[in-house]
């Protein structure tokens, strides 16, 4: 399953389809449904703005879910997952 997140991901992204320059996070469900995927200039923004909208939506904790990032996967990246308490976190770079 994890194999086609990042196809999944690339369509939800309207913006870098035109630019290529920005980056985006997806959250998936554990059958690899995307639930939802932001793009920003920054990969930090791109995953607060999903952490954001499964927060308010209620979603949380995020333990039978799925996170994906365009980039490479921080320090900074696997601290808000955690806190998230998201279960597995994959990057594309």
């Amino acid at each position: 399953m994890l194999w086609q997140l990042p196809a999944l991901l690339a369509e939800a992204q309207p913006t870098f389809k035109s630019t290529s320059g920005l980056h985006a996070t997806a959250l998936f469900d554990e059958q690899g449904t995307l639930l939802v995927a932001r793009e920003d200039v920054g990969r930090h923004n791109a995953m607060d703005k999903v952490l954001g909208h499964a927060m308010r939506t209620g979603w949380l904790p995020l333990e039978r879910h799925v996170l994906l990032v365009s980039g490479r996967v921080s320090f900074e990246i696997m601290q808000k997952a955690l806190a998230a308490r998201v279960s597995v976190v994959a990057g594309i770079s």
